[in-house]
């Protein structure tokens, strides 16, 4: 699984100590330390998420300086998180940590508040934003989010087809199934019968920022005996699939199993951003992907 890495200069920094400081209105009951001190986007994230690594600011907490616990910096060491760069105009430092660290750090007594690693978001503002499809219905055009796709579910192949299948049969279709998320349902079913099929959808994500696409996957592809394997892979697009970037490979030797996994495309967001899954081996036997709700979550921009 691979995450876009992000660049820090003088001016994404200075941003950063202007939100920071701007939006460090922090509730009065951010002092207990059994409050989760840190941005409710956030948490709500973690939370769906725990799993899931996230980039993060933390904040000290300068008052409880000398109180008998261990640093921030300890904590998410200790963690397994990653302290990444410390800010010297103000007291914090960035990190990466997973939900179910971050969720146990923001209770700590030497931690001011915990942040996404976006500047420029809104402060004060509604929560998370998302585009999601949670396939209630045997259909392509699934809008269970707080903001519509830009377009349904669309098919091809590498041959140029318009088409290969519709939403009820095919190579990619919505299937009824135990294998679906929550044990029922509908979901998206993945057959790798074809080499170089895929299927996209797109989401206007203008001005935003912080963007995590997430998804449950149940993945019950196999290996070749011969040693090859059959694979599915998640890609995105931030040009409408001019080009376009892997996420993950899913296939009989990696992301096996059923999970729910997050990625960061903060990078790649643009007004006609895709994701798509596409199948560049042909499986042998009969093994299937199954994909649920599949989200892209994100906050607006100050600027936007």
């Amino acid at each position: 699984m691979h995450k876009p890495k992000k660049l820090f200069n003088f001016v994404a920094v200075l941003s950063l100590v202007i939100t920071l400081l701007a939006s460090t209105a922090i509730p009065a009951s951010a002092g207990n330390a059994r409050e989760a001190k840190a941005d409710p986007r956030l948490l709500q994230m973690a939370q769906e998420n725990p799993d899931a690594t996230f980039m993060v600011i933390i904040q000290r907490e300068v008052k409880n300086r000398n109180v008998n616990e261990t640093n921030p910096e300890a904590d998410v060491n200790n963690e397994g998180g990653r302290v990444k760069k410390q800010f010297k105009v103000i007291e914090s430092f960035s990190a990466e940590l997973t939900g179910k660290q971050i969720l146990k750090l923001a209770k700590k007594r030497k931690v001011r508040w915990i942040s996404a690693d976006a500047p420029m978001v809104s402060a004060g503002g509604p929560g998370m934003e998302t585009v999601r499809d949670e396939f209630q219905s045997l259909a392509y055009d699934g809008n269970a989010g707080t903001q519509m796709w830009s377009t349904d579910w669309s098919e091809g192949d590498s041959s140029g087809d318009a088409a290969i299948s519709t939403a009820d049969v095919g190579v990619f279709k919505v299937a009824q199934s135990s294998r679906c998320a929550g044990g029922s349902g509908y979901c998206l079913h993945i057959a790798p019968d074809i080499a170089g099929g895929y299927v996209y959808r797109q989401a206007d994500l203008t001005g935003t920022v912080s963007v995590w696409l997430s998804l449950y996957r149940n993945n019950l592809l196999n290996a070749y005996q011969g040693g090859g394997f059959e694979k599915v892979q998640l890609q995105v697009s931030p040009n409408g699939g001019v080009s376009w970037i892997t996420l993950a490979t899913y296939s009989g030797i990696a992301n096996q199993g059923a999970a729910t996994d997050s990625f960061d495309i903060s990078a790649y967001a643009s007004a006609n951003t895709r994701i798509r899954f596409t199948t560049p081996t042909v499986q042998n036997g009969v093994r299937y992907l199954y994909v649920d709700d599949i989200e892209i979550a994100f906050a607006l921009s100050s600027l936007r």
